[in-house]
């Protein structure tokens, strides 16, 4: 749930807002007094790892499905380049 946290100067990193608005709250969560044993949670704002992995995963396949084509076909043709050639030339 988006909560509004006031004005944001362009100028301003959002990090120094966030840092500013979490100090207030912790100001206000311990009655003004520092540091006292309450202890928040905060949720990193990280891009999911598993759309990059699964992205990966199916490159990678993708990947070894046309090697193993490349390298069926190259097989394919050196296995028939003497057939061919007898059947055409002799």
């Amino acid at each position: 749930m988006f909560i509004y946290l006031g004005p944001w100067d362009e100028k301003e990193d959002w990090t120094e807002q966030f840092r500013r608005v979490i100090t207030e709250r912790l100001g206000i969560a311990t009655g003004g007094e520092p540091y006292h044993d309450i202890r928040f949670n905060l949720m990193a704002v990280v891009p999911d790892k598993r759309v990059s992995l699964v992205r990966r995963v199916k490159l990678l396949k993708t990947n070894r499905l046309v090697i193993g084509l490349t390298a069926y076909l190259q097989l394919a043709y050196l296995n028939l380049t003497p057939f061919l050639y007898r059947l055409f030339f002799f």
